[in-house]
């Protein structure tokens, strides 16, 4: 009975928050990696197709 203290907030609280707070810290973390990663991927994605297009603009002002 006394393993699992009920939740609540106060004296009971207070071993259950680290836990939590680690939890919320990680699921953070997971979303600011995602978020970046989509950045990343967006931006390589922009940078790619602008050097891709400006590779053909210049191929096509040499052919003329």
């Amino acid at each position: 009975m006394g393993r699992h203290p009920p939740h609540q907030s106060g004296q009971g609280g207070q071993k259950e928050n680290p836990r939590t707070v680690l939890a919320r810290e990680r699921a953070a973390g997971v979303r600011f990696v995602i978020c970046h990663l989509l950045f990343v991927i967006c931006h390589l994605s922009f940078v790619i197709c602008h050097s891709s297009f400006v590779i053909r603009h210049s191929q096509m002002t040499s052919d003329q």
